[in-house]
């Protein structure tokens, strides 16, 4: 099933926390090292809200543009729109 380009948005951010909960886990365990740790989780998060802003902005103007694209197909619309305003 293929899905839609919110719920790969959705996925990706999960997959990005998912991230950062596991290079916890090593820095728990002694992995790796508390700075190391925290810096990497920090740039993770960065990458995580740069990708959400990024996408989700590009989705919204994709979806903005196919709506005008429809209205302005619709030979009917702007006589609608005139009415309406009466």
């Amino acid at each position: 099933m293929k899905s839609t380009p919110y719920e790969r948005l959705l996925q990706l951010n999960r997959c990005m926390e998912q991230v950062a909960e596991i290079l916890e886990q090593f820095r728990q365990d002694g992995t790796i090292h508390t700075i190391y740790a925290s810096s990497r989780t920090r740039a993770v998060e960065e990458l995580r809200a740069d990708l959400s802003h990024v996408l989700a902005g590009m989705l919204s103007q994709k979806e903005f543009c196919g709506m005008r694209r429809t209205r302005s197909k619709d030979p009917g619309h702007g006589l609608r729109q005139r009415n309406s305003l009466v």
